[in-house]
């Protein structure tokens, strides 16, 4: 049955719509803890004021599948954000490998 499992998630993150990819080189997993979530993952840049300007919308579901992302120009900044909603609660992450250190993975 794990290796069923296992077997249904691998195709459904080959799939083409669970593929985002935008501007770098950093390559993430999202796996929702529920499907009772939506999900959306927007693009932005920051302009010269340092505030961040969401640009596109790159990905959006009602319910929040496994996801493969491709983002990030380099290490200092993420270029992404990704929200997921469940009834009236929002839930902000964004992406971003911290090298120095651990390389610890912060979402």
């Amino acid at each position: 049955m794990e290796n069923m499992k296992n077997n249904i998630l691998f195709w459904q993150m080959s799939q083409k719509e669970n593929y985002i990819s935008y501007n770098g080189e950093e390559v993430y997993a999202i796996v929702p803890q529920s499907t009772q979530y939506a999900m959306k993952v927007e693009s932005f840049d920051w302009d010269e004021n340092a505030n961040a300007m969401v640009r596109d919308t790159l990905y959006i579901s009602q319910k929040a599948a496994p996801v493969i992302l491709k983002c990030n120009l380099s290490e200092l900044s993420y270029n992404v954000v990704i929200t997921l909603t469940k009834r009236d609660r929002d839930i902000f992450l964004l992406p971003i490998i911290k090298s120095h250190g651990w390389g610890i993975v912060c979402i």
